[in-house]
């Protein structure tokens, strides 16, 4: 993503996508290609929040050498319960378990 670019709030730019300087994209675009285009438009928000709920565990289970912190037991019913949480909004309250 070059300097002055916009990307719109809720979007998803995709792996390996190239934004050139001063582009603006809407809100709820998913964002792929070099130079980036707008492929499909979508709420994106609660998909976003959880990959970052995904990479916060991963980051939580990173230092203890478990570098695949979103494989397993555990790991699943964590992710399980972020995503029932993320359909009624109360990640944004407090973290889940």
């Amino acid at each position: 993503i070059m300097d002055g670019a916009v990307i719109g709030d809720g979007s998803i730019v995709g792996g390996g996508a190239f934004i050139p300087e001063g582009k603006v994209f809407p809100p709820n675009s998913i964002i792929m290609g070099s130079p980036g285009k707008v492929v499909a438009e979508r709420d994106n928000a609660r998909a976003n929040r959880f990959n970052a709920w995904a990479y916060h565990l991963n980051g939580q289970n990173y230092p203890k050498g478990e570098h695949r912190g979103w494989d397993g037991p555990e790991a699943t019913a964590y992710l399980d319960d972020i995503r029932t949480a993320i359909e009624t909004d109360a990640d944004l309250e407090r973290a889940p378990r």
